[in-house]
């Protein structure tokens, strides 16, 4: 067996990719994995009082979790606080507590939980102190983290956030009378702590890839192979017509006379790429106006192409570009066939005289 047929073989054994995920209110928002948007999510649905309608659920399932239910009690009458400040000057993440605070202290309160949110970050906290925050209560401390590891503090539990989550969920039934839009706030908090944790594990994919990583790493170079077979057909191509070949940092190059026109020809690698199939070649036009498709200006453009062939191919939404006429070049695998020579043909054939009508309706 050739090294390209043991390749062949390794990639039937590739995982299947699973749907991506819906997206939620953490995903649109781009804050997936930042602590305090998580620990301002976990502050609201830990609020007793809450439009949530949860009560104290998740204050008694954190506590529960931590086998503390004996040392703290939970009530209706917990305070929750973001971002408190001990007397050294530190920030604790959430302090529930039913004291009363005066001038930046904590006084009265006979229960109080004491919470760190980490997720990625490493844990060097000054746990003392946080427990100091409230004084001659009965208190517990823990440490919400993505995955169980020692906190090194007798006082402190570490509960990771999956474990909550699904404490939580566990309890409400599909009838449970949560109102909206709180439900779905939480099952998107749901969804992100699944996401968040799964990231944790050893997926199929990343198992898949330990496994097999120097042949990867041949497959990788294969896509450099064709890189190359690709650049000099074009740049042989573009030669041949007296034109240049210009790259586009995206997966697409420009041939043009000059690199200032509005008018060129640009081949699009995307198929090429992903799928193995086919370049796709167009005439593109840039305007510094809004360019639509209904643009007077592009009839000329259309009337060359004639009616047998798609006339748009594509149009940027912000109207900065349209491209025409697209022609398509199947890689095909036959030995002898000239690439670079099947492209000179195809663009002097089928797009130059598109070409010549853009630059003429669309002058430097």
């Amino acid at each position: 067996m050739s090294p390209l047929d043991d390749l062949a073989e390794l990639l039937k054994e590739l995982p299947g990719e699973d749907l991506p995920p819906r997206p939620d209110l953490f995903s649109i928002s781009g804050y997936p994995h930042y602590e305090d948007v998580l620990s301002n999510w976990y502050s609201f649905f830990m609020d007793p009082s809450g439009l949530h309608g949860l009560g104290t659920m998740f204050l008694d399932t954190l506590v529960d979790l931590a086998n503390a239910g004996k040392r703290v009690r939970v009530g209706k009458s917990m305070s929750i606080r973001r971002e408190f400040t001990t007397e050294k000057g530190l920030a604790v993440d959430i302090i529930a507590h039913d004291g009363i605070e005066v001038d930046g202290r904590i006084g009265g309160a006979e229960n109080a939980v004491i919470i760190e949110n980490k997720v990625f970050h490493v844990l060097n906290n000054n746990l003392d102190d946080y427990l100091t925050s409230v004084p001659n209560a009965k208190k517990i401390g823990i440490v919400l983290c993505l995955k169980a590891r020692p906190v090194g503090h007798p006082q402190y539990e570490c509960i990771t956030h999956a474990a909550l989550m699904e404490a939580v969920v566990a309890q409400l039934p599909i009838t449970y009378p949560m109102p909206e839009p709180y439900r779905q706030y939480l099952i998107d908090l749901e969804q992100n702590i699944h996401l968040l944790t799964e990231n944790m594990e050893i997926t199929d994919e990343v198992r898949f890839y330990l496994e097999h990583a120097e042949r990867i790493q041949r497959v990788i170079a294969l896509e450099g192979s064709l890189r190359v077979y690709l650049t000099t057909a074009l740049n042989t191509a573009a030669q041949a017509m007296q034109m240049q070949l210009t790259r586009n940092p995206g997966r697409s190059w420009y041939i043009s006379v000059h690199r200032e026109d509005r008018a060129y020809v640009t081949v699009l690698l995307e198929d090429a790429f992903t799928k193995g199939t086919e370049l796709v070649i167009v005439v593109e036009v840039r305007d510094e106006h809004e360019l639509k498709s209904s643009d007077t200006r592009l009839d000329s453009i259309k009337g060359v192409i004639g009616t047998e062939r798609q006339v748009v191919h594509k149009v940027d939404p912000n109207g900065k570009w349209i491209q025409f006429a697209p022609i398509r070049i199947p890689l095909t695998r036959e030995r002898g066939f000239d690439l670079s020579k099947t492209i000179e043909e195809r663009i002097k054939t089928d797009l130059l005289p598109v070409l010549d009508a853009a630059r003429l309706a669309f002058p430097q």
